[in-house]
């Protein structure tokens, strides 16, 4: 039998404020194409999902606090060309009283295709959801991670800037190892039958607990755990504290988000020592910093850093004479390898007339030509040989 239903997860940015309090739920469904594979029996996987979210909302009416909710698609738009599938979401039921019928009526006409826009349909439920009193809840039920580029930090970060706070959690159906690494510091319950879903569902819209389950669901967390900088600038040094099984092929790396577990830009073992010292990379951007087993070539833990740019500038004289020295005052990253070059302008980065490593400090001091005419300092990488940032020098006889 296909394991088509793997994961419920809640990434919960606020405690429940209590029994008394309106509870304002909307339902962020997968309606991707992927919602039509088989999943339990052979049944495709939207059926069954279709017949579990009738049965909750069939079951909410009779609740002594009944729930207000919604319904977003993320997905599905029978009307968006293949370009404008990341922004295919729409509100089908806005949060209301619950009419049983008419959500049957709306779930009938769900017609999965395209792409999953995840994080852009949780920023609009966030806008859904308005000023909504009590208890508010998103429950995002899908087969996959996001499909257009964003990440579940940019839904943190959509839910810490609302005003008011708002419980996100997740019901997954067949979520590889992957997307389970990216949400993985959230509590994880692992499903694998329709009616492990029902009471997922229950769960997630309602907070009702199947009393059958036993104590203590299934958490998946990390083996191993990093510490590091959230942000940091170009060039400077990463430490990295860390935990982990420590195996005898166990290493750290710094590698792009998406990149396999076994690939990397830069490595170190773990029996090199702890904490572990990578240098930031030259380009600005996200990275990940991850735990490896060395056997398995698995991320047992990971973390996510920023790097940022770090500001370049010149301060070169107008002019200078021909032959002789002049001094270059200068910001960068200083990175190993980098340096401050007189050339032509127009030339490639790896020609020049003179140059000073950074490491000389600032200022530097360089000489000018003995051809008179129109000249640029530069400051060059030595990675890539890139050009961050070029002034223009006029020499004299």
């Amino acid at each position: 039998m296909p394991r088509i239903i793997s994961l419920v997860a809640v990434f919960v940015t606020a405690t429940l404020a209590g029994a008394a309090s309106p509870v304002t739920v909307e339902i962020v469904l997968d309606a991707s194409e992927v919602m039509n594979h088989p999943g339990v029996g052979g049944v495709p996987i939207y059926t069954t999902v279709r017949e579990s979210l009738a049965a909750v909302v069939a079951e909410a009416v009779a609740l002594e606090a009944e729930p207000v909710i919604g319904l977003r698609l993320a997905g599905g738009d029978p009307d968006a060309e293949e370009v404008e599938w990341c922004s295919a979401t729409m509100l089908a039921l806005p949060p209301a009283e619950i009419d049983p019928q008419q959500w049957l009526r709306v779930l009938d006409t769900v017609e999965p295709r395209g792409h999953r826009p995840l994080i852009a349909s949780v920023r609009a439920a966030l806008d859904d959801l308005g000023a909504a009193p009590g208890v508010r809840r998103i429950v995002v039920v899908t087969s996959g991670d996001d499909q257009c580029g964003e990440t579940p930090q940019q839904v943190a970060a959509a839910l810490a800037a609302v005003d008011q706070p708002t419980e996100l959690r997740m019901v997954g159906l067949g979520l590889d190892g992957d997307v389970l690494d990216r949400y993985r510091s959230v509590p994880i319950r692992n499903v694998t039958t329709a009616e492990e879903l029902l009471d997922a569902l229950r769960w997630a819209v309602f907070d009702i607990e199947d009393e059958s389950r036993p104590t203590g669901d299934p958490v998946l967390e990390p083996a191993a755990s990093l510490a590091a900088p959230s942000r940091i600038e170009v060039g400077e040094r990463i430490e990295i504290t860390w935990s982990g099984p420590e195996g005898s092929e166990d290493f750290l790396s710094l590698a792009l988000p998406g990149m396999p577990d076994d690939d990397y830009l830069e490595w170190a073992r773990t029996e090199d020592g702890n904490p572990t010292v990578f240098r930031a990379p030259d380009v600005p951007g996200a990275y990940e910093l991850r735990y490896i087993d060395g056997e398995s070539g698995e991320a047992l833990g990971r973390t996510s850093i920023e790097v940022t740019e770090i500001p370049v500038e010149l301060r070169v004289p107008a002019t200078a004479r021909a032959g002789l020295r002049f001094e270059v005052h200068w910001t960068g990253p200083a990175s190993p390898g980098d340096f401050i070059a007189i050339s032509w302008p127009g030339t490639s980065a790896g020609r020049y007339l003179d140059w000073q490593s950074t490491t000389a400090g600032s200022p530097l001091t360089l000489s000018a030509p003995s051809k008179p005419g129109s000249y640029e300092i530069r400051y060059v990488t030595e990675s890539g040989r890139e050009i961050l940032f070029r002034s223009s020098i006029e020499v004299q006889p």
